[in-house]
């Protein structure tokens, strides 16, 4: 999500056709292009429909994620760092609402 937000690029629509290609690219880029994990992503996206990948597949990682960012910073602190539901040309799209200049990625 931050390096979609730095990238300028709006909020992660998984109902957009190339929601899997833009996750496992991203997804490739932060574990490495020779992980096992890559392969396995890659066959769970081949195997799923479109609701399937977003009910079994994303959602749950998002709400993992966002528990967390919660219990590492508290409630009051984490917000700005969740994964947000936006509203997006009448869809629901997820992202950040943190400004840009506050995203560093080393």
């Amino acid at each position: 999500m931050c390096r979609r937000l730095l990238a300028g690029e709006g909020p992660l629509d998984l109902d957009a056709d190339d929601f899997m290609s833009d996750y496992l690219r991203l997804y490739t880029d932060i574990v490495g292009p020779e992980s096992e994990q890559v392969e396995r992503a890659r066959n769970v996206a081949r195997k799923r429909s479109l609701e399937k990948q977003k009910s079994t597949f994303f959602l749950p990682k998002k709400s993992r994620l966002n528990k967390k960012i919660r219990q590492a910073l508290g409630d009051k602190i984490a917000t700005p760092f969740l994964i947000q539901t936006i509203e997006r040309e009448g869809r629901a799209a997820y992202g950040l609402t943190l400004p840009k200049d506050a995203i560093r990625i080393q």
